[in-house]
């Protein structure tokens, strides 16, 4: 008998030792926390690449999973199942709400959508779900810039056309992402075209913010999607031809020295009682801060043969302006000397010159459109 009791008496002076050790307790359904966010490196995935699933948020006090705390992955199809088994350990855990991250391999991902389950195991007690999310893997889509506009009414009219060709493959979309005009950037809402391998659609690049007449739109391309853009004449509805339109594939880097050209005089133009051509540059900050643009273009006389007209003009960022009708070296245009654009920002930009000639007879495309491209 006295054995049994000096057994039962360590057995029960044990136990303060046991609740000395605590685990975490499991999180309160009931509680807003933990909170679980899933992310994934790299970010955003592309198929062949090896991903690992972050997981993060806030938990419910310092014992943050990846201190104290082994996982398991599981896999079924484009579903994850990652349950957390916490380590015993000496010492309490602290009281306040904590940050936590975890970073969960999950290998080389073919293109789609995946799901992420965090459970959390208990002792004598069923898992309990922590939170969920998703994440994708996708072939990254290509950016592209274009030029909108539209001017004029129905008997009368110009605007820019953009149409769209899957030359790939595999099924392909294309997005009217964001339009920039005087007044900012401004998100469009049209839903984007689906294309079959060898299908084509047209995208409208005229939704112009009121008041404004023209716009940079920037598009977002599946791989294998071919673009067109151009500057249409419509008479009455009917289209009486198209000029060609500079699709931008990037953004010209800040500092860089482009040039545009080469615009040019018809004989006709250089008559004493005829307008000549009007000639407009149009400049785009695609940066995150107010840019500076420097716009040269030739200016010679007798006394300076090598004479420039210069414009400098601050431009918002993700604006565009447009400077119209530049003053031109006549005398040299008339004699057959054209004329090229010095274009350059201290703001990632893109820009394109254009000439338009007073002549409305049918049938006549008078514009002409000269992207900024880097000086070799």
């Amino acid at each position: 008998m006295r054995r049994t009791r000096t057994l039962l008496a360590a057995l029960v002076a044990a136990v303060p030792l046991l609740v000395a050790r605590p685990a975490p307790a499991a999180p309160d359904p009931s509680s807003a926390l933990p909170t679980v966010a899933v992310g994934t490196l790299p970010s955003p995935a592309v198929p062949g690449d090896s991903v690992t699933v972050v997981l993060s948020g806030m938990w419910p006090d310092g014992c943050v999973p990846e201190n104290h705390a082994t996982f398991v992955t599981e896999r079924d199809g484009n579903a994850f199942k990652v349950t957390l088994r916490f380590i015993p350990f000496s010492g309490g855990c602290t009281a306040a709400v904590s940050p936590w991250r975890l970073e969960v391999p999950a290998g080389v991902l073919d293109a789609g959508t995946y799901t992420v389950a965090l459970w959390q195991e208990r002792a004598l007690q069923e898992p309990i779900l922590l939170g969920s999310g998703a994440f994708q893997v996708a072939v990254p889509m290509n950016a592209f810039w274009v030029p909108g506009f539209s001017s004029g009414d129905g008997a009368s009219a110009i605007g820019s056309t953009l149409s769209a060709f899957n030359a790939g493959g595999e099924t392909a979309e294309v997005s009217l992402v964001e339009a920039y005009d005087a007044a900012g950037p401004r998100p469009l809402a049209a839903p984007p075209a689906t294309l079959l391998p060898g299908q084509a659609a047209t995208l409208d690049t005229r939704d112009l913010r009121a008041g404004s007449p023209l716009q940079m739109v920037r598009v977002e391309a599946s791989p294998g999607v071919a673009l067109n853009a151009a500057l249409e004449r419509l008479s009455h509805g009917e289209s009486l031809g198209r000029t060609p339109v500079p699709v931008f594939s990037a953004l010209l880097p800040a500092g860089t020295r482009a040039v545009a050209g080469d615009v040019t005089l018809a004989a006709g133009e250089c008559g004493a009682a005829v307008e000549p051509r009007r000639v407009n540059a149009t400049l785009f900050n695609g940066g995150d801060e107010t840019a500076t643009f420097v716009v040269t273009w030739p200016a010679p006389s007798s006394a300076n043969p090598t004479g420039v007209f210069r414009q400098e003009v601050k431009v918002q960022a993700r604006t565009l302006v447009q400077l119209n009708k530049l003053t031109l070296d006549l005398p040299g245009l008339c004699q057959g000397t054209p004329a090229w654009f010095t274009i350059s920002a201290d703001q990632p930009f893109l820009a394109y010159v254009s000439s338009v000639r007073p002549d409305g007879r049918p049938g006549v495309l008078p514009y002409e459109i000269f992207p900024a491209r880097p000086a070799l």
